[in-house]
């Protein structure tokens, strides 16, 4: 269900028809103030014939256009009152504010004013008086508190909202004083988050309160939702830190290669050097000295002063490949 409404009402004037009654009806919100409704009344097990002048409690479905509040009664119950005077008067009734429920999309993300957070409900709904369809904009007013600390958060993320509270109509819009707060995001997650908490405004006096959000109320109508709900855009600042510089691996990697092979020749240099000993020979007779290296140890033999460390590890390649050549030959 949109919206229900539950108020101690007066019935002004009312009309039955075959199926259904139509009427005014009265509630006291205050010790001076009183606030008059239309409503329609269809007949059910619920709803009997309604008399004019009669205390009862009404609880139905509630709607605003023309700054009107419209109920659709789902249920009448007379209430046994005793009379003030020899009929009953709207001074009989008791003071209590009515009690609205609304469900609908969130439409502006919660604000703060006067460390109260306060953000806007809107849906279209029917108006079972009128029996048309109208938009209706609930303002929605609840304490900050701990148990309400995740409401404008959840505003921001477009959920459904359930909340209940004191219904105030105001002069062009109409606020709900929550004392309950509940919303889900069915696109997204079947299970939903609520928060609870009684309403801090309920001690106040009922005319400031009125005055008050009447101001309040002023505001969200006269500002578009573009200028007064202005979001602050979180934007990403560019990576302006340098791009560390990769080591290049290529060269070291290449060198190691080649010592690693350069190695294993001579390895197997020495290993065929106890083998073919006669090779040795005619590579001394071609006139190349040649140096053996102790591998177990860093120390490297003395070379002749003539011979330089570049023409060092030249001739010694070449010797290398010429003594692995030489039993291919033979």
């Amino acid at each position: 269900m949109t919206s229900v409404f539950s108020a101690s009402s007066y019935i002004k004037c009312s009309s039955n028809a075959n199926k259904y009654t139509t009427g005014t009806a009265i509630y006291r919100a205050g010790e001076d103030e009183f606030v008059e409704y239309k409503f329609k009344a269809f007949r059910s097990e619920l709803i009997e014939e309604i008399w004019e002048k009669t205390i009862a409690s009404i609880i139905g479905r509630f709607a605003i256009e023309n700054d009107e509040l419209n109920i659709t009664v789902n249920q009448y119950i007379p209430l046994n009152i005793s009379a003030l005077g020899d009929e009953l008067m709207i001074y009989d009734l008791p003071v209590a504010p009515a009690f609205g429920i609304f469900t609908a999309p969130v439409q502006d993300p919660a604000v703060t004013e006067n460390d109260q957070g306060i953000f806007r409900l809107k849906r279209n709904v029917y108006n079972g008086v009128t029996g048309k369809q109208s938009q209706m904009s609930i303002l929605c007013k609840y304490p900050l508190h701990n148990r309400h600390a995740n409401v404008a958060k959840a505003t921001t993320r477009r959920p459904i909202f359930s909340i209940g509270g004191e219904l105030i109509p105001l002069t062009n819009s109409a606020f709900i004083l929550c004392e309950t707060i509940e919303w889900n995001y069915p696109l997204s997650s079947p299970t939903s988050q609520s928060t609870s908490e009684v309403n801090a405004y309920s001690k106040q006096p009922n005319k400031r309160k009125r005055q008050e959000l009447e101001h309040i109320a002023e505001k969200f109508n006269t500002h578009s939702s573009s200028t007064y709900y202005k979001k602050q855009t979180i934007r990403n600042k560019p990576d302006n830190t340098p791009n560390s510089k990769t080591p290049n691996f290529t060269s070291d990697s290449a060198r190691i290669t080649q010592l690693q092979a350069t190695l294993d020749q001579m390895r197997g240099y020495s290993s065929n050097q106890s083998n073919q000993p006669t090779h040795t020979e005619s590579n001394e007779d071609k006139g190349k000295k040649l140096v053996y290296h102790d591998y177990n140890t860093d120390t490297v033999p003395s070379t002749p002063s003539t011979s330089n460390t570049s023409g060092y590890d030249q001739e010694d390649s070449n010797e290398n490949q010429n003594y692995s050549e030489s039993p291919t030959s033979e």
